[in-house]
C-alpha cells in the first residue's frame, strides 16, 4: 500500500512541477496543494515564476509582475524556439555568463538558472547549480520542451492595481 502512494504521489509530482526558471518563493514543491482554478482564466498578480500558471498552463493566463527583469524574461521565452533554449551554455562552477557572447534576456535566463532560486540573476555559476550540470541541461530540455504552454499567456509590466477586476482565479503569491 506505502509503495502504491508513494508512486502515485512521485507520478503526480512530475506531472505538475513545471521548470522554466528558477526564482526566489517558487512554489514549485506546493504547487500540487493548491485548489484547481474555478475560472478559464488565471490572473497571477505576483507573478515571479509563475508555477501556478504552469500548472494550469491551457487556461486563458495572465502574468503581471513589477519586477522588469521576471517580465523581461517570461516575454523573452514566449518568443523562443526550443533550438534557442537548446543552444543555451551549460555554465561550470566559476564560469560567468560575460564569458558567452549572449543577449541581456540569455543572460537573465541563465543567470535565474546558474542562481538556484535567487532574487536576481547571478553572473556566475553557483555550487549547488555546477554540482550537476545535469540540472542545468535538465532545466533547459524542460524549458524546450514545455515553451508551447506559453505562448498564449498575456504578460504585462506593471503591479496588481493595473489589471482589470474580471472574474477570474486569482492566484495571489505576494512578495516577501
Amino acid at each position: 500500500m506505502f509503495l502504491r502512494i508513494f508512486l502515485v504521489l512521485n507520478e503526480e509530482r512530475g506531472k505538475i512541477v513545471k521548470i522554466m526558471f528558477s526564482y526566489y518563493g517558487s512554489k514549485s514543491k506546493v504547487v500540487h496543494l493548491y485548489p484547481s482554478p474555478l475560472y478559464d482564466s488565471i490572473i497571477e498578480p505576483f507573478a515571479g515564476s509563475a508555477r501556478y500558471s504552469l500548472r494550469f498552463f491551457e487556461k486563458n493566463i495572465t502574468i503581471v509582475d513589477k519586477y522588469k527583469v521576471i517580465i523581461d524574461v517570461w516575454k523573452w521565452l514566449q518568443q523562443c524556439s526550443p533550438n534557442d533554449i537548446l543552444s543555451l551554455p551549460v555554465l561550470k562552477l566559476g564560469e560567468s555568463l560575460d564569458d558567452y557572447n549572449l543577449s541581456i534576456e540569455e543572460k537573465r535566463f541563465l543567470g535565474f538558472i546558474i542562481g538556484c532560486g535567487v532574487e536576481s540573476p547571478r553572473k556566475k555559476c553557483s555550487f549547488f547549480a555546477a554540482k550537476s550540470n545535469q540540472k542545468i541541461k535538465g532545466c533547459l530540455k524542460k524549458t524546450a520542451e514545455q515553451l508551447y504552454k506559453i505562448r498564449h499567456w498575456k504578460i504585462i509590466y506593471g503591479d496588481y492595481e493595473c489589471i482589470k477586476n474580471i472574474r477570474a482565479t486569482w492566484f495571489v503569491d505576494p512578495p516577501y
